[in-house]
């Protein structure tokens, strides 16, 4: 990684404006309007409007469904959540069961809480051939996810987390 001997510095320095980009690039979906979303429904009127602002903003799957006249446009329907779909069947749950515990090493796993530990990971990271580097969040949803770390691994059984 270029320049990873002061990437926690980097990092610490620039947090709030990784702040500051996180909240204006997330969507509020919380805002009342005084509008039913009948009314937010595409009328025939608006398609040749529709069309000229998601050709301008480059929303090409959503400008392929005005143009193609399909009905996810004009149309919302709800589809009910089908809880339990997948059941495991009887073989399914013989397999899990027999499946062997696979011992984990963790000596080679470290929580990086100082500025020595970070460095000396650093080190590592830049004498390596090849590295992963995982981002961390409090949610699966992207959409309201907070960065919490980044995780970095070595090889197989050798990685390191870096809480933020």
């Amino acid at each position: 990684i270029r320049g990873a001997k002061k990437l926690g510095e980097k990092l610490l320095a620039e947090k709030n404006n990784a702040d500051l980009s996180y909240t204006l690039a997330t969507i509020k979906t919380d805002v009342e309007l005084n509008v039913t979303t009948d009314q937010l429904l595409l009328g025939e009127s608006q398609k040749d409007q529709l069309i000229e602002y998601f050709s301008r903003y480059e929303f090409k799957r959503w400008l392929n469904e005005v143009m193609n006249g399909a009905d996810s446009i004009t149309q919302t329907t709800e589809q009910p959540v089908k809880m339990n779909q997948y059941q495991a069947s009887s073989q399914d749950q013989s397999a899990v069961e027999n499946t062997p515990k696979i011992q984990i090493d963790r000596t080679k796993y470290e929580t990086l809480l100082t500025q020595a530990d970070l460095t000396r990971w650093i080190e590592k990271l830049n004498a390596a051939k090849l590295i992963a580097v995982d981002t961390e969040t409090d949610s699966l949803d992207y959409m309201s996810a907070n960065l919490v770390g980044i995780s970095f691994a070595l090889e197989n059984g050798e990685a390191a987390y870096l809480p933020l």
